[in-house]
């Protein structure tokens, strides 16, 4: 997974953000930078997940952004 794609494409990645996680808030997503650390730290709020299977959840859902065209992950979300 690489990280820098969704840096690079933060914008759209928010909204993709929301679709696959419907805890995460509009509010929520203002607040958040495009570091993997503030993501996984809200999605653990939001989630009472544990950081490890945080992180492994986030690296899932960024790497379906490794092909990144016309704002579409390579495998759907």
């Amino acid at each position: 997974m690489n990280w820098d794609i969704v840096q690079g494409n933060w914008a759209q990645m928010k909204g993709h953000l929301k679709e696959a996680w419907g805890n995460v808030t509009d509010d929520d997503l203002q607040k958040l930078d495009d570091k993997k650390d503030q993501v996984s730290g809200l999605l653990q709020e939001r989630y009472g997940w544990a950081k490890e299977d945080t992180d492994k959840k986030l690296d899932e859902w960024a790497g379906k952004f490794n092909n990144l065209t016309d704002d579409k992950p390579a495998g759907g979300i």
